[in-house]
């Protein structure tokens, strides 16, 4: 590196390949060196940075494949860094970016919109519905799909019919097998395909084009821990938690109610769940805003339980053990932002977010 490779304080330096290639996606990041003459191999790497005595002062090895982040490997993403104290070879440290990643700037929520929020890849053999996806339009305008498309891992590729829409807080389903889908869906009005492919059930990748051709939004799944279990041929799909999640990282999601819930919210607990009773409630969250302590508030306790907090990363921040109806967190620790909270018992599960600030309220 030469004189010019200079690291603002509290900032970021940027060290590309192809410079050129560089400035033409991203023309507005200014700190950037190059050109390396050598780039990362797609299948797993090594990064070493020396000092001027030649010792190693930053030395990490990276792979492609699960539980790295496997939407970076071409598939838009790029990888982030979670804790600058941790160690840099080891697959937690890092979590998926946003499409093209955020170079020169610190992570911030991508915001996409519509997302995948729901997956199923695997239908049980008695409620075999053929694979199925759900796309959620969180905005508060109708969303056109014109010209939009999907593809699998392997390149497959299913582009959206003239007129498809979502509208402002609605979902679509697309479906691989109508008359699998509209037998168990019978009810369910706003939908498309069907795919001319399926889903792999031991992990794929999902990807979103906008009508340009660009990648707009990407997601992987595996059909192993820590992802939900029985999304694999148990009867239920893979369900986004909450939609403020990083789609990327297993902790954002869950299993949905048996069968899934296509062109519908999820709803917790489910009405159609084993026991086939009724919600119990809903969380209780004081105060929110919050500085110090929160209290979590359920009206009647499932049993034994365990309380989540993920940060927008999908980062798990905090654990509490549930013996009440209500359970108090510390987040004095906790950076100011939105973090997002996941109650587990047996049966039963329930999700919702709160905001920590640092102002006194």
């Amino acid at each position: 590196m030469g004189q010019d490779a200079i690291v603002p304080a509290n900032g970021y330096l940027i060290v590309a390949e192809d410079i050129t290639a560089f400035n033409t996606v991203y023309p507005a990041v200014a700190n950037v060196i190059g050109n390396t003459g050598f780039s990362l191999y797609n299948d797993g790497d090594s990064i070493i940075i020396r000092d001027p005595a030649g010792k190693n002062f930053i030395a990490f090895w990276f792979d492609d494949v699960f539980p790295w982040p496997v939407t970076a490997d071409g598939y838009g993403r790029t990888m982030e860094y979670y804790d600058f104290y941790g160690d840099p070879s080891a697959s937690g440290s890092w979590f998926p970016g946003c499409i093209l990643g955020s170079p020169g700037t610190a992570f911030a929520n991508c915001g996409e919109n519509p997302i995948i929020d729901e997956i199923n890849y695997k239908s049980s053999a008695l409620e075999d519905a053929g694979d199925w996806f759900e796309l959620y339009n969180w905005g508060a305008v109708d969303f056109a799909l014109n010209g939009w498309s999907v593809k699998d891992e392997n390149g497959n590729q299913f582009i959206f019919p003239s007129g498809t829409t979502i509208p402002a807080g609605g979902y679509i389903a697309i479906y691989q097998d109508a008359v699998k889908f509209n037998l168990q869906f019978p009810e369910v009005e706003n939908k498309v395909g069907p795919l001319n492919f399926g889903f792999d059930g031991n992990g794929d990748v999902l990807l979103i084009y906008d009508a340009a051709g660009n990648i707009f939004q990407s997601v992987s799944y595996e059909d192993q821990a820590p992802y939900p279990l029985s999304p694999d041929g148990g009867g239920t799909a893979l369900q986004l938690a909450n939609i403020g999640l990083n789609l990327n990282i297993p902790s954002s999601w869950t299993e949905s109610c048996p069968e899934g819930s296509p062109g519908a919210a999820f709803v917790t607990p489910c009405a159609n769940s084993i026991s086939d009773e009724a919600p119990i409630s809903l969380i209780s969250i004081r105060p929110n805003p919050a500085t110090d302590i929160v209290t979590f508030t359920i009206s009647e306790l499932p049993g034994v339980g365990v309380l989540y907090v993920f940060d927008v990363t999908g980062k798990l921040v905090s654990t509490q053990r549930i013996e009440s109806i209500a359970t108090k967190v510390d987040v004095q620790t906790l950076n100011a932002g939105v973090y997002f909270v996941k109650m587990v018992f047996e049966d039963v599960q329930f999700t919702d977010s709160f905001v920590k600030t640092d102002y006194q309220i």
